[in-house]
């Protein structure tokens, strides 16, 4: 597990190392996070790219779990959230996309194992 203070400058944001950024870049096929999206390099606040920051961890954590991680039987990875976002350059999410699902495929030729891959989303209604 990786821990990043909310403090950081905006260098951490172009040139993040953490293992799972790491596992997600190669498997795209970019050296480093800030090419993954057009946030990271705008003149955002530090707190609006904490956010874009962490919603490409989460995406990062379960490709990661997803593509290196064996699994026994069936499994469902969730997301916290919609199966989407604005966070990623729109041809970055496409590969992202259809490297999830080719991980899915070689689970069930490989182990005999279904990968489901689900988001779940949310809205509270304050009355």
């Amino acid at each position: 597990m990786d821990a990043v203070a909310g403090s950081v400058d905006d260098e951490f944001f172009k040139d993040s190392r953490l293992s799972a950024i790491d596992t997600l870049c190669q498997g795209l096929g970019f050296d480093k996070v800030s090419e993954l999206s057009p946030y990271l390099t705008d003149n955002l606040s530090r707190s609006q790219k904490m956010q874009v920051y962490r919603d490409i961890v989460e995406w990062a954590v379960l490709y990661k779990l997803l593509t290196e991680q064996d699994w026994g039987s069936d499994t469902l990875l969730v997301r916290e959230g919609a199966l989407r976002t604005r966070a990623f350059h729109k041809d970055v999410f496409r590969k992202l996309d259809e490297n999830i699902r080719n991980a899915c495929k070689q689970h069930k030729e490989k182990n005999k194992v279904n990968m489901f891959f689900v988001g779940v989303a949310k809205n509270t209604i304050l009355a």
